[in-house]
């Protein structure tokens, strides 16, 4: 997995699944198991969220603990990243 890809995927994994707490920020250290295709992140031995590259698209794939699809990311040219899925907020 590129950085790129990892950078987003921690963006969309930790937004989506630990919502920030009124009066501060909640700080949330996972660690990350990956293959060839694919990373998944785990909050001790839950699993958080995974992300994998689409076949033949330069999308990524992000995925819940369930495994259900939570949103397809692309950077775009001019350094945004257009996401599809779940209006979590992003």
């Amino acid at each position: 997995m590129s950085k790129t890809a990892t950078t987003f995927a921690i963006a969309l994994g930790v937004l989506a699944q630990y919502p920030l707490v009124a009066g501060g920020v909640r700080s949330v250290t996972l660690r990350r198991e990956c293959t060839m295709s694919r990373c998944v992140y785990y909050r001790g031995a839950t699993r958080a969220f995974s992300i994998e590259q689409e076949h033949g698209t330069g999308r990524y794939v992000v995925r819940d603990r369930r495994g259900t699809l939570r949103a397809k990311v692309k950077e775009q040219g001019s350094g945004t990243l257009k996401v599809e899925g779940d209006d979590q907020g992003w």
